[in-house]
């Protein structure tokens, strides 16, 4: 597993959980060390499938944007940043905004 994480001040929780079952799918599934996925990404780049930045969403969403955009890492997006988080503003990886 990766280590613990914390949302700080932002309602991103279905981000950290969505993620955090991923991560473990992926680790078990594929005898992997533990990937760390995005947070960020997805506070940022998923409103088109009904998340809300930091003012919550579900993990299904997160899942549904992350098999059509296919997950990224922390190290591929961007670390984490609490409060940071504008519904579908990908700039920080130059990524498009999902619809």
């Amino acid at each position: 597993m990766t280590d613990v994480k914390d949302q700080g001040a932002c309602g991103s929780c279905y981000a950290f959980s969505g993620n955090t079952t991923l991560e473990s799918d992926i680790a078990i599934r594929w005898s992997k060390a533990p990937l760390r996925l995005s947070e960020q990404e997805i506070v940022e780049c998923s409103g088109g499938y009904g998340n809300q930045a930091c003012n919550g969403g579900l993990e299904i969403w997160n899942w549904a944007y992350q098999r059509d955009e296919k997950a990224v890492s922390d190290a591929d997006y961007g670390t984490y940043e609490a409060g940071r988080g504008v519904i579908n503003d990908c700039s920080a990886s130059g990524k498009t905004k999902s619809a």
